[in-house]
C-alpha cells in the first residue's frame, strides 16, 4: 500500500490536505507536485454566536459520531465525574451526531444514572445544528487520531471553547487562549476542565471570543475555498503552458 500511494502522490501536480501533520506525512514520500494546507472550515455566516438567545444552566455540546475512535464514552464519563463534582448544577450534556454505538452509549448514560441530563439530538440539519450549538457553552472533541475537524471549527465560530485531545489537529486549533488540551483517552483532565469552564463564566467568553476571532481570520470556509480556487487556477495556467510548449516543440 505504501508503495501504491507513493506512486500516486508522485505523479499528482498538486497536493492538499486538511491539517499540518498529514502534509508532514506525505513530504515523507518525496512528491514532485507542491503541498498546501487546505480544510473545509467553517461557516461563519450559519454558525456564529448568539447572546441574545441564551437558555439557563450549563450545556456540553459534542459533535462527533458515535463511533469508536470518537470516544463519547470518554466524553459521558467525564460529564457525569463532572455532575458529581458540581451537584448543584444545572448541567445539560448534547450529544449530536449518530453512529454504531448508539445502544451501548444509551446503556453507559443508564448505568451512570445520568439520563435526565443527555439529550440526543442525532443528525441535525446545518441550520439545526448551528442554532443549538450557539446556545451551548463549551463544546468537547476527544479522538484517538483525526485531523482537522470541521465540527471543531464550527464550534469556535460559534464562541465555544473547546476540550480537545492531545493530537498534532488539534493543537493547531486550540491552546489555551482557546480551550484545554487533555490527553487522549483521560476521563478526570476532561471533567478537570469542564469544571474550570463552568466556574469561570468570564474565562470562558474570553476563549470562546478568541476562538470566534482566529476562524473568521483563518477558517472561514469561504476564505479556505478561495485559496483553493486560487491553486486550481494555477494549475489550469501551468496546464495550459505545458500544452502550448508541447505544440511548439512539434512543430
Amino acid at each position: 500500500m505504501r508503495i501504491l500511494t507513493g506512486w500516486i502522490l508522485r505523479q499528482a501536480s498538486l497536493i492538499t490536505a486538511d491539517s499540518r501533520d498529514v502534509l508532514t506525512e506525505i513530504a515523507r514520500y518525496r512528491p514532485s507536485g507542491s503541498l498546501h494546507e487546505i480544510f473545509w472550515g467553517a461557516d461563519v455566516t450559519q454558525f456564529h454566536p448568539n447572546p441574545s438567545d441564551r437558555r439557563p444552566g450549563f450545556h456540553v455540546a459534542s459533535m462527533r459520531a458515535w463511533e469508536a475512535n470518537y470516544q463519547i464514552d470518554v466524553i459521558v464519563e467525564a460529564f457525569s465525574r463532572f455532575l458529581a463534582k458540581s451537584p448543584r448544577c444545572d448541567a445539560t450534556l448534547h450529544l449530536f451526531g449518530g453512529g454504531s454505538q448508539k445502544k451501548s452509549l444509551h446503556s453507559l448514560v443508564e448505568r451512570l444514572g445520568i439520563s435526565k441530563h443527555v439529550i440526543w439530538h442525532g443528525l441535525l440539519p446545518p441550520h439545526a445544528l448551528a442554532h443549538e450549538l450557539a446556545l451551548c457553552d463549551v463544546s468537547i472533541s476527544v479522538p484517538q487520531s483525526d485531523a482537522t475537524s470541521v465540527s471543531l471549527l464550527e464550534s469556535m465560530a460559534c464562541s465555544l471553547p473547546a476540550i480537545v485531545s492531545d493530537l498534532p489537529a488539534n493543537r493547531q486549533w486550540i491552546d489555551a487562549s482557546g480551550g484545554y488540551v487533555v490527553p487522549v483517552g483521560d476521563v478526570d483532565a476532561v471533567a478537570t476542565s469542564l469544571c474550570e469552564v463552568f466556574e469561570n463564566p468570564a474565562m470562558r467568553e474570553q476563549k470562546g471570543a478568541f476562538n470566534r476571532k482566529k476562524i473568521e481570520e483563518i477558517g472561514s470556509s469561504n476564505q479556505q475555498m478561495d485559496l483553493m480556487a486560487v491553486l486550481y487556477t494555477g494549475l489550469g495556467r501551468c496546464r495550459k503552458n505545458e500544452c502550448v510548449t508541447s505544440a511548439s516543440e512539434n512543430r
